[in-house]
């Protein structure tokens, strides 16, 4: 093998390396709107992980009862 052609698969093979190494974008998205009162507020939560990127969203708020 010619060494131009080891080198570039040398370059091609530490470039995948990196690509597979490095971690994939992530959002995470929090809304908490529930009062600083409520130790149980309902909550949504989602994942969503396409492998390319990441999504995490999380929301909170807090559910008034009405008194008897």
């Amino acid at each position: 093998m010619q060494p131009k052609r080891k080198l570039a698969i040398a370059a091609v093979a530490g470039t995948l390396l990196m690509l597979g190494m490095a971690h994939p974008p992530h959002a995470d998205i929090r809304i908490l709107t529930h009062d600083r009162s409520d130790y149980h507020p309902q909550r949504f939560q989602a994942a969503v992980d396409l492998g390319v990127a990441a999504f995490s969203v999380l929301i909170t708020w807090t559910a008034r009862h009405a008194n008897p």
